[in-house]
C-alpha cells in the first residue's frame, strides 16, 4: 500500500537495460535472417555476375559466320558446352542453358517450364533480367536469365518455312542456375561464433559494467548537483534570485577593465527604494520582501543580455550596462524609474506603489578603479536622495 501512495519509481538504468536486450533481440533476429538471407543473395550475385561476363551466344563477331538453319547449330552446340565447362570449373554446380520456341535454336533448348514462361513475359516487357529461387530434392538452386538476341538477321526463314526473324529481336532466353547454401556453412558457423560472443559481451555489459556504470553516473551526477547548487548559492541573491554584491562586485571589477582597455563606455545604476523601511515598518517583513522580488522581477525583465543585475544591499539594486553614453545611461535610468513606479503590489487590504532614486555614473572620465566608479553612482544616489526621491542624478 505504502507503494502506491508514493508513486512507481522508475529507473533510467533499467529503461536502459530494458532497450539494450530490446536492441540485442532484434539484432539477433536480424542476423539471423541476414543467415537464412545470405546463400541466396551470394547464389543472386553469382548468377548475375556469370551472366554478365560469359559468352551470351548472341554476339555477332561469334555467330556471323554461322547459319543455324544449316550446320551452323552444331557450332552453336559447341560454344555452349564451352560456356557450361568454363562456368562449372569456376563455380561447382551452375549450369547454362538456353530456351527458345524458334526453330533454328530449339534442337539446343531446353524444354520450356513455368520459369520460362514468367521470364519470357517479363523480358518482353523490358527486364533486363529475371530470377527465382527453385528447389529440386533436398537441393535448391537460383535461376538468373537474360534475351536471348539474334546476332544477325535470319535471310532464309522464309524460304524455310519458319518465323523470320531481325538482327537484335527477341529469340528466347539465356539462364545460369546457381546452387544454394553448401558452400556458406563455414561463413554461418563464423556468424554463430561472433553472435555467442556477442551474447557474452552482452552479458558482461548487463550484469557487471553497466551497474557500476549506473553507480558512477549516479556520483557523478550528485556531485555535479551539488557543486552547481554551491556555484549559484555562491553568486545568488537568494530571495530575488539576482546576482549578490560579490559577483557584482567582481564583474563590475572585470567589466571596467576590459571596457577602458577598448574605449569602450561603461554604465552604472544604482538604484535604492524610497520609504522601504516604513514599508517593513508598517506592512512587515513579509511585505517588504514581496515588493523587492516584484522590482528583482521587473528589473530582469527589462534589462538588456549583456547588462548585469544584483541585489548589493537590502533594498538597494545596482545594473551595468555596457556601451552607452552618459545621456543614454540617463535614459535608461529613467525607464527604469518609470517601470519600477508603475508597479502596483497588494499586501493584504493595502496597495503599494514603491517608488526608487537613481544614481547615475561612467567611465567616461577615465575611472579606472571599480570603487572609484561605485563611490560615483552611490555619491549621485544620495543626491537624488536629498533632492526628494523618485528621481535619478547623474
Amino acid at each position: 500500500m505504502a507503494r502506491k501512495s508514493t508513486g512507481t519509481r522508475i529507473d533510467v538504468f533499467v529503461v536502459a537495460d530494458a532497450v539494450l536486450i530490446s536492441l540485442a533481440c532484434l539484432m539477433i533476429f536480424m542476423a539471423y535472417r541476414e543467415i537464412n538471407a545470405a546463400p541466396v543473395r551470394y547464389a543472386q550475385n553469382m548468377a548475375q555476375t556469370l551472366l554478365a561476363v560469359g559468352d551470351d551466344l548472341s554476339s555477332e563477331d561469334l555467330l556471323s559466320h554461322l547459319r543455324l538453319g544449316d550446320g551452323g547449330q552444331a557450332e552453336l552446340a559447341r560454344r555452349l558446352n564451352s560456356e557450361r565447362q568454363e562456368l562449372h570449373a569456376a563455380q561447382p554446380g551452375v549450369n547454362v542453358q538456353i530456351y527458345s520456341n524458334h526453330p533454328d535454336y530449339k534442337r539446343l533448348s531446353a524444354p520450356a517450364d513455368a520459369f520460362y514462361e514468367t521470364s519470357i513475359h517479363q523480358v518482353s516487357e523490358g527486364a533486363p533480367i529475371t530470377g527465382q529461387v527453385v528447389h529440386n530434392g533436398s537441393q535448391s538452386f537460383y535461376r538468373a536469365a537474360v534475351p536471348l538476341h539474334a546476332a544477325k538477321d535470319c535471310r532464309d526463314c522464309t524460304q524455310r518455312g519458319v518465323a523470320d526473324y531481325k538482327r537484335g529481336d527477341l529469340v528466347g532466353l539465356r539462364e545460369v542456375s546457381v546452387p544454394i547454401g553448401g558452400e556458406y556453412a563455414q561463413i554461418i558457423g563464423k556468424l554463430l561464433y561472433a553472435f555467442a560472443a556477442l551474447a557474452l559481451a552482452l552479458a558482461g555489459v548487463l550484469g557487471i559494467i553497466f551497474p557500476l556504470l549506473k553507480r558512477v553516473h549516479a556520483e557523478r551526477a550528485s556531485i555535479s548537483h551539488r557543486a552547481q547548487t554551491l556555484e549559484i548559492e555562491a553568486v545568488t541573491d537568494v530571495l530575488t534570485g539576482l546576482f549578490n554584491r560579490r559577483y557584482f562586485e567582481q564583474a563590475m571589477q572585470r567589466y571596467l577593465q576590459e571596457f577602458n582597455d577598448v574605449g569602450g563606455s561603461l554604465g552604472l545604476l544604482i538604484l535604492d527604494l524610497d520609504h522601504f523601511k516604513h514599508v517593513n515598518d508598517t506592512y512587515g517583513h513579509d511585505a517588504g520582501d514581496m515588493v523587492l522580488k516584484e522590482v528583482a522581477l521587473r528589473l530582469k525583465a527589462i534589462t538588456r543580455e549583456n547588462d548585469v543585475v544584483a541585489r548589493i544591499g537590502g533594498e538597494e539594486f545596482a545594473v551595468l550596462t555596457p556601451y552607452v553614453g552618459r545621456q543614454q545611461l540617463v535614459a535608461v535610468a529613467e525607464r527604469y524609474r518609470e517601470m519600477i513606479g508603475s508597479l502596483k503590489i497588494n499586501v493584504g487590504s493595502a496597495v503599494l506603489r514603491p517608488t526608487i532614486s537613481v544614481g547615475v555614473a561612467t567611465n567616461v572620465d577615465s575611472v579606472i578603479d571599480a570603487r572609484q566608479l561605485f563611490k560615483d553612482a552611490d555619491t549621485k544616489l544620495y543626491e537624488a536622495k536629498r533632492n526628494g526621491r523618485n528621481r535619478i542624478a547623474a
